[in-house]
């Protein structure tokens, strides 16, 4: 079995933020926390093990992109891509979600924002 790497962008990174500030406003900060890296946990738990193991973004595929998976754990969404370089197997988590958010708005809101 190969080696799998795990890594973050910013904007992944940024949009986690994002959603610890979202939910703070009704919920105790570190209870959301908690929930966010209970969620991320999981899915390091469970893309180690089998990559795959999630289906390909509907919404992304639609619009051209192919390489994109969506990982759906309790409310939330993440975005990652999987990669093959040197006998490593690299997963770039891309975007966190939650369920109702669109992908493309939280893109153009993030460009908005951060560029």
């Amino acid at each position: 079995m190969s080696v799998v790497r795990l890594q973050y962008t910013k904007t992944f990174e940024d949009t986690v933020d994002s959603a610890i500030s979202h939910y703070s406003q009704w919920n105790d900060e570190i209870a959301i926390i908690e929930c966010i890296e209970m969620v991320i946990d999981g899915f390091e738990a469970s893309v180690t093990q089998n990559p795959l193991s999630y289906a390909l973004c509907q919404e992304l595929v639609e619009l051209g992109v192919t390489q994109v998976r969506h990982a759906v754990k309790e409310d939330f969404r993440i975005l990652y891509e999987v990669s093959y370089v040197n006998g490593e197997t690299i997963i770039t988590a891309l975007l966190f979600l939650s369920q109702r958010q669109s992908i493309q708005n939280q893109l153009i809101n993030h460009c908005l924002m951060y560029k």
